[in-house]
């Protein structure tokens, strides 16, 4: 069983959150609590219930989403701001984690905050 990690937890959501726009190293989130790389994997696991690619993922669309709900910027270069490394590889991203597609998010049916989506 895995202890609470509250602190630790908390310091690399705030890494992540800090760092959406730049490649986050799950080295430098090691570092930044003093885990080794598989503990810090298995630590998100247990707590989030998901994996943290998946975390991390969901996070960087939860916030290009709420930009393309509040401004016109372009895809490509939200994707690109992002570090998605084509447009095309975040679209398949974005329906993945949103299930719908860009187009029919755009059209209103999905509504979202900075912190979830719905």
């Amino acid at each position: 069983m895995l202890m609470n990690y509250y602190k630790e937890l908390n310091t690399m959501v705030i890494l992540i959150e800090n760092n959406l726009k730049n490649k986050i190293s799950y080295t430098d989130l090691a570092q930044a609590v003093d885990f080794s790389i598989p503990h810090v994997r298995e630590i998100f696991r247990v707590r989030f219930k998901k994996p943290l690619a998946r975390y991390i993922l969901e996070r960087k669309i939860s916030h290009i989403a709420y930009q393309l709900s509040q401004s016109n910027k372009s895809l490509v270069v939200l994707a690109l701001d992002y570090g998605f490394e084509t447009y095309e590889v975040f679209i398949r991203a974005f329906k993945h984690i949103t299930g719908m597609t860009l187009s029919k998010f755009r059209k209103g049916f999905g509504s979202v905050s900075i912190g979830y989506m719905s």
